[in-house]
């Protein structure tokens, strides 16, 4: 495993196209007589709170590597999803779990709380072990190896990517279908570790709208809103501000952090401006907890 360098803005997308019910399928996820181990800094849990709705999210790791992740959303129900790996120690798939309608807790290691694989999805690398695809999303990638493109498999939305000279992303274009002019996000970075990045560089790992319930970016939920949460995952640095070219549609945020001592954020509020009134207000706070 490489050392850690910056850990995800979560993102994985889920499509949830096939299902089954093996009771022996459960038993992966339950079984914790193993050690836990992972690498400093590895994020342990974050917590969104919007407007006073709470999401939750609690990772457990094996050997060095993302092993189960346990989401709870704002009426408390917990979802559960483990993930296998391939021969380079990439995520393979994504399995979710149906639930005990009766579990009170996240703890992975109470067979109460796990019920029957509900469902899956594959994720697909090209031979470098970038990213390629998953749950109908196509990753494309610039001579420097960085992703340039997230687009649907019948080529809409499309997000193009553009980077300044220190390869931070600089600019977006994001459009919904062919007849879609597109808008454009402005974004600025700072050279702190993402707590994200690190999932998505060493594991493929991603979230979106499907899995949270949660809009990080402050979009809708239309396919566009959940694929520029992509964004965020695959740049090493946090995102500080966010200015949309409409910002009568699109309004723009800026966000203010507090560190650790490795650099990695342990809060991100995020801030955004009435247009009328210029009043600023909070949109939402993301706290980290690291192992």
């Amino acid at each position: 495993m490489k050392s850690i360098k910056v850990l995800l803005p979560l993102f994985l997308t889920f499509s949830l196209i096939t299902s089954c019910s093996n009771d022996d399928s459960k038993v992966e996820i339950i079984e914790e007589d193993k050690t836990e181990t992972t690498a400093p800094n590895s994020l342990k849990s974050f917590t969104v709170d919007q407007n006073g709705d709470i999401y939750s999210f609690y990772f457990h790791y094996y050997d060095n590597k993302l092993d189960k992740l346990a989401y709870v959303n704002e009426l408390n129900k917990i979802t559960y999803y483990s993930f296998t790996y391939n021969a380079s120690d990439k995520i393979e798939e994504t399995i979710k779990y149906e639930m005990n309608p009766n579990a009170t807790s996240v703890d992975f290691g109470d067979s109460n709380n796990f019920s029957n694989v509900e469902s899956s999805i594959v994720h697909s690398y090209h031979g470098n072990n970038t990213l390629k695809e998953i749950a109908g999303y196509i990753y494309a990638y610039n001579n420097n190896g960085l992703t340039s493109q997230i687009m649907g498999l019948n080529m809409f939305p499309t997000v193009n990517i553009f980077y300044d000279a220190s390869n931070k992303i600089e600019k977006t274009e994001t459009f919904e279908n062919e007849y879609d002019p597109g808008f454009k996000q402005f974004l600025q970075f700072d050279n702190n570790n993402n707590p994200f990045y690190y999932l998505f560089d060493e594991f493929g790992f991603v979230i979106d709208k499907n899995l949270t319930g949660v809009s990080y970016n402050g979009s809708t939920t239309t396919s566009i809103g959940r694929i520029i949460k992509d964004l965020y995952c695959i740049c090493p640095y946090n995102i500080t501000e966010k200015k949309e070219y409409d910002e009568s549609q699109w309004p723009s945020y800026t966000v203010d952090y507090t560190y650790n001592t490795g650099d990695y954020p342990v809060e991100g509020v995020f801030i955004a401006e009435n247009l009328d009134t210029q009043v600023q207000t909070v949109r939402y706070t993301i706290n980290f907890d690291y192992y």
